[in-house]
């Protein structure tokens, strides 16, 4: 059964289809360019200053930009997102078409990894032809809840090169793309329209908890003494 499960996670994790050999692509371009450990994702960045205004730090070259994504698309986050939506999914049994065994977490669990490296290949390429800064910054405010409802904008707004912000036109095609192209890897009765625009809604909502996560996690980490 183990070896049957390994089979099938396999099968779903391969990329398929045009819009999958394009996400193969910028991902292996974007492992060709990571040469240094510098993560770009580092959320040290400088605070956002409260008139919409970021000061400026170091734009993103394309190696950095590369490596954000590969991380984004490969790192814990998507990791942990995608085995928790794995297994609530599979508690829920959605798709019905896939089972609720450990052969059907494998199967959703690849699907959701799939989504994720297709995702951030058509923000990497995007945002390298718009510019935008995708990564978060921190508020620098005070208060729990200007800091909550600046991290709940920053799900859907990104940075240009000045630090304005802008809204984030490269994540929403990552996350509404991906979720056009994996359409009809669902089984039957998961593959409308209807489905694809509730799992954009939901991948898109769910950067708001990743993002508060983000603007409270060096205080949480001055709280466990580290």
């Amino acid at each position: 059964m183990i070896q049957r499960t390994d089979v099938r996670l396999a099968l779903v994790m391969r990329i398929r289809g045009g819009g999958a050999a394009l996400a193969v692509l910028l991902s292996v371009t974007g492992i060709a360019l990571c040469s240094e450990p510098q993560d770009p994702s580092d959320t040290t960045a400088p605070p956002v200053a409260p008139a919409q205004q970021a000061p400026a730090i170091a734009p993103l070259t394309v190696r950095d930009r590369g490596k954000y994504h590969l991380k984004r698309a490969f790192g814990p986050e998507a990791l942990a997102t995608s085995a928790v939506n794995a297994s609530v999914q599979t508690w829920r049994g959605r798709p019905e078409g896939w089972g609720q065994d450990a052969e059907g977490f494998a199967q959703r669990f690849g699907m959701r990894m799939s989504r994720s490296i297709l995702s951030n290949s058509i923000m990497f390429g995007i945002g390298a032809a718009t510019k935008d800064d995708p990564r978060y910054r921190r508020s620098g405010r005070t208060g729990a809840f200007p800091r909550i409802g600046y991290a709940i904008t920053r799900s859907f707004l990104h940075h240009d090169q000045h630090g304005k912000a802008i809204p984030a036109y490269s994540r929403f095609a990552g996350v509404i793309g991906s979720n056009v192209l994996t359409r009809t890897w669902y089984p039957p009765g998961d593959d409308r329209w209807d489905d694809t625009a509730r799992r954009s809604a939901f991948q898109l909502g769910s950067g708001v908890i990743w993002n508060i996560l983000r603007e409270f996690k060096p205080d949480i980490l001055r709280k466990l003494g580290r």
